[in-house]
């Protein structure tokens, strides 16, 4: 998800607030996404096995990352710097958790799949940058709301449709992860 709104990110902003403005920053500050999930997961499996010390250290240290760059980083970059501050506080969230749990949490993530789920997801990127930029340049449309929501309207689904196509045919999931996922056995019965 995290990728797609990268991508879409000038188009969503247009969209929404009828400006381009920010779009690095909202777009960089979207991978945070990804690491929070990481750190709920992480954070998951811990609790489950009753271990809240690698939790707490990791959330203290983060919140010292962010405050200690954050200040120096918005100076030197701009409001982008705040998006990058978060974005190292929650990476060194992740590595603290992982590092003093790594028994706990070994086996969870697997590197080849991660190699898949990365190929994947830069195919869909790439799919869906094409597309906005093919239907940007090809639409002559005097309303750039309007166009960005047509770019919008046709990069989502097709960005959904590359990565569960890239998903099935590396095989990133296993039968039993994709029913994990909210109405997938009707998405798996439609891609059959």
């Amino acid at each position: 998800m995290s990728a797609g709104l990268f991508v879409l990110m000038p188009q969503i902003n247009q969209l929404l607030f009828s400006t381009a403005g920010l779009n690095l920053t909202i777009a960089v500050y979207c991978f945070s996404i990804v690491l929070t999930t990481v750190i709920l997961t992480d954070n998951m499996v811990l609790q489950a096995r009753g271990q809240y010390g690698p939790t707490m250290a990791a959330i203290l240290c983060g919140f010292g990352v962010k405050i200690i760059v954050n200040k120096w980083l918005v100076a030197s970059l701009g409001i982008i710097g705040a998006s990058v501050a978060t974005l190292m506080s929650l990476a060194v969230m992740v590595l603290l958790m992982r590092t003093a749990a790594s028994r706990s949490l070994a086996g969870l993530t697997d590197g080849r799949q991660l190699i898949k789920l990365v190929v994947v997801l830069v195919v869909m990127m790439t799919g869906v940058g094409l597309a906005a930029t093919i239907i940007g340049d090809w639409l002559i449309v005097e309303n750039g709301r309007l166009q960005a929501l047509l770019i919008v309207m046709i990069g989502v689904p097709l960005g959904a449709g590359i990565f569960l196509y890239g998903c099935k045919r590396l095989r990133v999931f296993t039968l039993r992860e994709w029913f994990a996922v909210p109405l997938i056995s009707k998405l798996l019965r439609v891609m059959k």
